[in-house]
């Protein structure tokens, strides 16, 4: 089961006064409850406007937690984002780390908790997503010793290596342990927690019986699972004829980018991408503008490739959209402008060296329709990734 995301209203209360929230407590069925982190970035509730949100939510079985702005701010964007998140991702950000955030990252998690358990009912099960929220199992177990607990990690784990130099190691793998079942995406980032259990903290593990591996912490077991997950092929094919009534619908904002490339004449984004490609095929390549998305590295490729195989000069256009990232906000912005210069700096040598071989565009956003009329038109579309633990490019709406 998979918690849905909330939408909460915007609100024209004063910025200073106005509690954010920013965590909901899901829940979908009568006995499974979902805790995730959900941040809702420029959405601020006012304290009058709490009790219609929370009555609201609570058609869709959702209970929220409202954190003072500062609080959030802390946890999100000083502990989880600027620290753990790249460390999780094998890039170690060691001077992101102070008592301060981890306080907070602790705060969050207890008071977390505290709603959990105040809404459990005996025999409920809990479910609890991603990195933000670690410590949520040992809180929960502290208070209600016979709850059942999974947790499930929606990046990767890192190698031993690298999450050896958090200094809150033991009690971020400790607060994991707390969970009767851990779900990885793949095996590798499975492995890497195991052997982390097994260096950092010397508890074994062994394959049990049902498909699942078994980690020995004391006298209970606790699973660790591999789940996949993939496309769903009657979503994408629904969102692609959804898109083929009118190639122009929801691009308001395309004439102006096309302007400021100074081409002539409205086009359709169809158009645009098969524009002076005849008799070539087009590699195409959308993604945020994010360092670990890897864009720098495939042009970097790219430019390689006609380096070393002039043939293919006059055969291929590689087509490379960046969008802003989905949690994009301020914070980011020096990050997201190393990230464009690199890449504008490789798109203008191979420019000077291929010409028309490689176009570049920075689009504010596109839903899946869009995407799929514009993957639609090209020959080969190219996902590479540094390191990710779940891409929900081609699936979210």
């Amino acid at each position: 089961m998979r918690a849905r995301r909330l939408h909460a209203p915007r609100t024209h209360a004063p910025r200073t006064h106005a509690p954010r929230m920013h965590l909901a407590y899901t829940s979908h069925t009568p006995c499974i409850h979902h805790a995730r982190a959900a941040d809702l970035p420029g959405i601020e509730i006012a304290e009058e406007e709490q009790a219609s949100l929370t009555a609201a939510l609570l058609t869709f079985s959702c209970v929220p937690l409202y954190l003072e702005p500062e609080l959030h701010k802390t946890f999100y964007f000083g502990f989880c984002r600027a620290f753990l998140w790249p460390t999780f991702h094998n890039v170690i950000k060691a001077r992101c780390f102070s008592q301060k955030v981890w306080r907070a990252y602790c705060t969050v998690n207890r008071r977390l908790a505290d709603k959990v358990i105040e809404i459990y009912n005996s025999g409920d099960v809990v479910w609890v997503h991603d990195y933000h929220l670690l410590l949520l199992p040992s809180y929960i177990l502290r208070k209600l010793r016979t709850t059942r607990v999974g947790l499930f990690l929606h990046i990767p784990f890192p190698s031993s290596e690298i999450f050896r130099t958090i200094s809150v190691r033991d009690e971020l793998l400790r607060g994991m342990l707390n969970a009767d079942l851990l779900g990885f995406h793949i095996f590798e980032y499975a492995r890497h927690f195991l052997t982390c259990c097994k260096r950092l903290l010397g508890l074994d593990y062994e394959f049990q019986q049902g498909g699942y591996i078994g980690v020995r912490d004391h006298k209970r077991n606790v699973m660790v699972q591999v789940s996949h997950m993939g496309i769903e092929p009657s979503v994408l094919l629904e969102a692609h004829r959804s898109g083929l009534g009118s190639l122009t619908t929801g691009w308001e904002w395309w004439n102006e980018i096309v302007r400021s490339r100074e081409v002539v004449g409205s086009l359709t984004p169809q158009g645009y991408l098969r524009r002076g490609t005849e008799g070539k095929k087009v590699i195409l390549s959308i993604d945020e503008m994010e360092r670990l998305k890897g864009t720098a590295l495939r042009l970097l490729a790219f430019e390689m490739l006609l380096q070393k195989e002039p043939e293919l000069r006059a055969k291929l256009v590689f087509v490379q959209i960046n969008l802003k990232t989905r949690n994009y906000t301020p914070a980011d912005d020096a990050a997201y402008d190393e990230v464009r210069a690199e890449i504008l700096e490789i798109k203008a040598r191979v420019d000077d060296a291929f010409p028309g071989c490689l176009h570049f565009l920075e689009l504010p956003t596109l839903q899946l329709a869009q995407r799929m009329q514009l993957w639609a038109q090209a020959d080969v579309m190219v996902f590479s990734p540094i390191r990710e633990g779940f891409n929900p490019l081609p699936l979210e709406g």
